[in-house]
């Protein structure tokens, strides 16, 4: 999957199904700058719309949980807030278990990030303060 930024600079992308453990990349003319790890398929971006901005959400294994630890037991959810060159700005564990998938993830004008996860909704600002968390269950 490629995703190309509003203004044409840089594009993010990544494999889903095929290769889980693929990193999503962010590249721009002159190649990739930079690579986000994740360990499992799902993941999604969204864009300022400027594009000087981008969020990706990815999803990480807790080891520690030991092997007897069902999928979703282990599963840590991850939103991140780069800039156009790649830049992290920051980074937070948005759930865990069933609340780490996430099914949407907007930006919108005013720089808000929202995430919708199989249990929440979430809701950011621009420096990455929860300013709302709703539980509920995801429906599109």
């Amino acid at each position: 999957n490629i995703f190309p930024s509003p203004n044409g600079r840089y594009i993010v992308g990544g494999y889903d199904a095929t290769n889980g453990e693929a990193p999503v990349s962010l590249a721009n003319e002159t190649g990739i700058v930079k690579e986000i790890p994740k360990e499992t398929a799902p993941w999604l971006v969204a864009f300022s719309h400027d594009g000087s901005l981008f969020a990706v959400t990815v999803e990480t294994m807790d080891d520690s949980q030991g092997e007897a630890a069902s999928f979703y037991e282990t599963l840590r959810g991850h939103l991140i807030l780069m800039d156009e060159k790649g830049n992290e700005l920051w980074s937070k564990m948005i759930g865990t278990g069933r609340d780490a998938v996430t099914q949407k993830l907007e930006i919108s004008e005013d720089g808000t990030i929202s995430v919708a996860t199989n249990e929440s909704r979430k809701r950011f600002d621009r420096e990455g303060n929860l300013l709302e968390q709703t539980l509920e269950e995801y429906r599109e």
